[in-house]
């Protein structure tokens, strides 16, 4: 494949209309070529690293014997080179138009899908917010959902109404993905259904190849799920997703930082990994604060003065 130049600093209209008419578009070129080598390198030494080491995770929760595909979460914690990822120009100003100003980072980690995996299910990646309800009818409790407590059914539009978009996926290609390695499927206007996709349903899927430093975006609500890979080397991608700041992101960056990384945090980098307080909602010891604090800074227990 070759990729385009130059790189890409924007969005453009033609991202912005597929993602919103077919639920997912393709940002060429999103990444440089030194960008993409460093991050290879840096994940390949670290993905070596856990596995040798035997703090690495294998498989998903909805594929546990998927025991060859790699996942290295909190990249950010695993090197500098991952932070370009975040605010990546077109692809967050993306997340801002369509999660909106105030998006927080949900997701950072990387996947090595090696050859011999097997296809993933279709699926959504934001099954956990309940569908509309008239009233009076049953719905599920929020706190007690699963993957299996949504409507199923077949792409076509929804004739009532159904909820927005509030996660937004990312995938950075880090190798050149060719069919054989196992792209994503995405069953287009899916996103528009408000429903998850029947386990024995059969759909019209998109497989598109992708090139090395471009992003797949795709709409939540989008049913979407892996190729197998069957060719001779590893797939490299990460994966990163956008929410907005009600909801409780995938990875806890406040808490599961390491104090160095931390602290090496630019206003704009803590605003998007979840230190900033929304409407009060965050706080931890002072609802007008901007930032969220530490345990060891917040007021303990206080006694009046003699």
């Amino acid at each position: 494949m070759n990729k385009p130049e130059p790189i890409v600093t924007e969005a453009s209209e033609k991202h912005r209309n597929s993602l919103k008419n077919k639920g997912y578009c393709i940002v060429e070129n999103a990444l440089s070529a030194d960008q993409v080598a460093a991050m290879v390198g840096r994940l390949a030494d670290q993905a070596t690293a856990e596995r040798e080491q035997g703090v690495t995770a294998f498989g998903t929760p909805e594929q546990p014997e998927e025991a060859i595909t790699q996942w290295v979460p909190m990249l950010l914690n695993k090197g500098e080179c991952f932070k370009d990822l975040v605010l990546n120009p077109p692809v967050y100003d993306l997340a801002k138009e369509f999660i909106g100003e105030n998006c927080i980072l949900s997701d950072l980690s990387a996947r090595i899908t090696r050859p011999g995996s097997t296809a993933m299910g279709l699926h959504t990646d934001q099954w956990w917010l309940p569908r509309m309800s008239m009233p009076g009818e049953d719905h599920w409790p929020v706190a007690s959902l699963t993957r299996k407590d949504i409507d199923t059914g077949g792409v076509e539009p929804a004739t009532h109404p159904i909820n927005p978009m509030v996660v937004m996926t990312v995938i950075f290609a880090l190798d050149d993905i060719t069919m054989d390695m196992g792209p994503t499927r995405f069953v287009p206007g899916s996103h528009l259904t408000g429903r998850i996709p029947d386990p024995d349903g059969v759909y019209d899927e998109d497989v598109p190849e992708v090139a090395s430093g471009s992003a797949v975006v795709f709409d939540g609500r989008l049913w979407h799920g892996a190729a197998p890979n069957v060719s001779n080397k590893p797939r490299y991608t990460a994966l990163l997703g956008y929410t907005g700041p009600q909801f409780r992101p995938i990875l806890n960056y406040p808490f599961g930082l390491r104090p160095e990384v931390a602290e090496s945090l630019t206003d704009e980098m803590r605003d998007v990994l979840g230190y900033k307080i929304w409407n009060g909602y965050g706080a931890t010891n002072d609802f007008t604060s901007k930032y969220a604090t530490g345990g060891s800074e917040n007021t303990g227990v206080m006694r009046p003065k003699a």
